[in-house]
């Protein structure tokens, strides 16, 4: 309160204390505060410009305030700031004792929640969501309005249409908050993945804003950011937590084959271990690929598939030198082939971008890193899969 004392003694003698303290925060006094609280939820600075730990929280405020004041354009949430060094009456009401001090204040301004964790973006935006979800009197807030489905492929549920678009089929959902870093950062690679399964009738690929649809992710139990979802007729069948396009799509093909799977097609899992009695003989090992099996056949180690037709002259001929490279990594866990029949397993090649027959793709760690496009026989496909091996791998 000493450095209070004085900085109010420096501002009355005229000593003007320069202040560009988040520029973007709305700045408040005595007579605007009460009125604005009670207008709408606000998380507000309580600040002294001379503070050094206020300057180095300055420019994070301010990018929460760039968005949510700016950006957001819902009137939601409105981040402010109090400069205490001139509304001291005002600071000392709300029990400011030390700089800075943020408090969020619900609607009507009836009650504040002080804020006492980390002064990071993700860390203030992870306690905005849960003072959202906690807020009962935002349900009540004035929600704009939105069509069911988003422009294109990617579904946009609301509280009204949510639990009629998953009760039947498949539905991935993510459930996220517009302010959040890492829904940013996932949103153009979940309207990619809308778009690989834009025609395929099986799945639909969502979305779910969580700040206006607090009912939905109330029900959900949804407690961070994104969390993503599939439903299968109405129930929640899994959570996923990789983000990555590739690892995304292989989990909706195997999501959707446990459903689609015909029991008349090949098993297609990772055999066994070859038997002690038959340790001389060298046995080819393809493994026959589906829906169901490829994301984990492909998930860890090399993957050299092939994705064929059972008609098709070239792959006839490519067939037995497919099983003769195959014993050349006998013994191996870190790399296996595979193949994939395209006239059973129309999805999964069509996913893959499989334009002709064979196409031959080699996945690492579940990504596809290259197609083979050389001569088709043991010797030059074995070199190209040796090549595509980190360095530091091991056979």
């Amino acid at each position: 309160m000493r450095s209070l004392v004085i900085v109010t003694l420096l501002v009355m003698l005229g000593i003007v204390v320069c202040d560009d303290h988040a520029p973007n925060a709305v700045s408040y006094t005595s007579k605007t505060f009460s009125t604005e609280i009670a207008r709408i939820p606000h998380f507000v600075m309580f600040y002294a410009p001379w503070c050094g730990h206020c300057k180095r929280l300055s420019p994070v405020w301010d990018e929460l305030a760039q968005f949510f004041n700016k950006d957001f354009g819902m009137s939601k949430l409105i981040i402010g700031k109090v400069d205490c060094t001139l509304e001291t009456a005002l600071c000392a009401d709300h029990d400011v004792t030390g700089y800075p001090t943020l408090k969020y204040f619900k609607k009507e301004g009836s009650e504040s929640v002080r804020f006492r964790g980390s002064r990071g973006l993700r860390e203030f935006q992870e306690f905005i969501e849960e003072q959202f979800i906690l807020d009962d009197d935002n349900t009540e807030m004035e929600k704009p309005l939105e069509p069911e489905k988003a422009l294109g492929p990617l579904a946009e549920l609301t509280d009204e249409t949510f639990e009629k678009e998953i009760a039947t089929g498949n539905t991935f959902v993510k459930f996220y908050a517009p302010w959040c870093g890492h829904c940013k950062s996932l949103a153009p690679t979940w309207d990619s993945l809308a778009q690989e399964f834009e025609k395929e009738p099986s799945v639909t690929i969502a979305k779910v804003d969580c700040t206006i649809h607090k009912t939905t992710c109330g029900k959900q139990s949804i407690r961070g950011y994104p969390t993503l979802v599939f439903f299968k007729n109405g129930q929640k069948e899994q959570e996923y937590s990789n983000r990555d396009l590739n690892s995304l799509k292989n989990f909706v093909i195997s999501m959707i084959g446990k459903e689609n799977k015909n029991g008349d097609e090949t098993e297609g899992k990772v055999p066994e271990d070859i038997p002690k009695d038959q340790e001389d003989e060298i046995v080819p090992t393809v493994f026959p690929l589906d829906q169901e099996s490829f994301p984990e056949v492909v998930a860890d180690g090399v993957t050299f598939v092939k994705f064929y037709a059972p008609w098709c002259g070239h792959c006839k001929r490519l067939a037995p030198v497919w099983d003769d490279l195959s014993t050349k990594f006998i013994g191996s866990t870190f790399i296996r082939l595979g193949k994939v029949d395209c006239t059973v397993e129309k999805l999964l090649c069509k996913l893959h971008k499989v334009r002709g027959y064979p196409t031959l793709l080699l996945f690492r760690d579940g990504e596809m890193i290259s197609e083979y496009s050389g001569a088709r026989d043991v010797g030059s496909l074995e070199a190209f899969v040796l090549k595509n091996i980190e360095p530091h791998d091991e056979l």
